[in-house]
């Protein structure tokens, strides 16, 4: 199969695009991640879109947004870095700090999360449920990083995990299978 090395953004709303790529502007990298990917792919057109950023501590990123996007910007999770932009219309951007998750307690909210902004975009991919999940792409470019096959099993319509050891951490991952299935 020949599968595009680049998203497709020209059905996804440009406010979105935009402001994914005035972020990408703003620190060292950043990548369009998870589910936006997934379907820009599909060709289904988004009401938000997740921005991974790295080489930026949260403190620095935070600064940054505020300067661009204005007070606007809402702290989600400001110990480990994840911001909200509301664009209007329903759309929003969020913008985080990669993270690695320790399973600390039962149940689904039993983790600990710690932001690291020089975690490796492998490391940071292995973190996510599924394979179609774990792709990212450059703001910019539309340039797709895929080290786990997620397209692949996207156009295969194959549902896989990205880490099983971890998957079972999160048993809510198992009812978005179902949800995807």
């Amino acid at each position: 199969m020949n599968m595009p090395r680049r998203i497709p953004l020209d059905h996804q709303d440009p406010r979105l695009v935009e402001a994914a790529r005035k972020v990408a502007a703003l620190a060292p990298k950043a990548m369009l991640v998870g589910g936006f990917v997934r379907d820009s792919l599909l060709g289904i057109a988004s009401k938000d879109a997740d921005v991974e950023t790295y080489g930026i501590e949260a403190d620095a990123l935070e600064e940054s947004l505020k300067k661009e996007f204005g007070e606007k910007v809402e702290t989600v999770g400001k110990s480990f870095g994840i911001f909200k932009i509301p664009l209007g219309d329903g759309l929003d951007l969020d913008v985080a700090i990669p993270r690695r998750e320790s399973k600390t307690g039962p149940g689904h909210k039993g983790f600990e999360v710690e932001g690291d902004p020089n975690l490796d975009p492998t490391e940071a991919a292995r973190r996510r449920d599924f394979t179609i999940n774990a792709m990212s792409a450059a703001p910019a470019s539309g340039d797709i990083f895929d080290p786990f096959h997620g397209q692949k099993d996207l156009e295969e319509k194959v549902l896989r995990v990205v880490d099983p050891s971890t998957f079972v951490d999160d048993p809510l991952r198992v009812y978005r299978g179902i949800q995807f299935a």
